[in-house]
């Protein structure tokens, strides 16, 4: 998924973990008007991407759904994409950000 992405922040980029927004605000004001996708199979991500939405950030949670969460949990959390392998990502890129 490397060729999608011009950046990344991990673990190790911040001090507040996940679902605090902060690895999603580093990289937002580092390269201003983009938007950010989080792929992730934990919930935490629709969580990190609601709290930079609501910092006025414009983003998408992509939840990577391997049977884990079910439907209400789907229905609560409310992400933005589902998706239940890894192959189905770089279509569903090209779909949220066309070329």
């Amino acid at each position: 998924l490397a060729p999608f992405f011009e950046a990344s922040i991990t673990r190790d980029d911040v001090v507040k973990m996940k679902p605090d927004a902060e690895g999603v605000i580093q990289l937002l004001k580092r390269y201003q008007d983009k938007t950010f996708i989080i792929i992730d199979d934990l919930d935490y991500s629709v969580i990190v991407t609601q709290k930079a939405k609501k910092a006025g950030y414009k983003g998408y949670a992509i939840l990577v759904n391997r049977g884990r969460y079910h439907d209400h949990d789907i229905q609560k959390l409310k992400p933005d994409y589902i998706v239940s392998t890894l192959a189905e990502i770089p279509l569903l890129i090209h779909q949220i950000i066309p070329n």
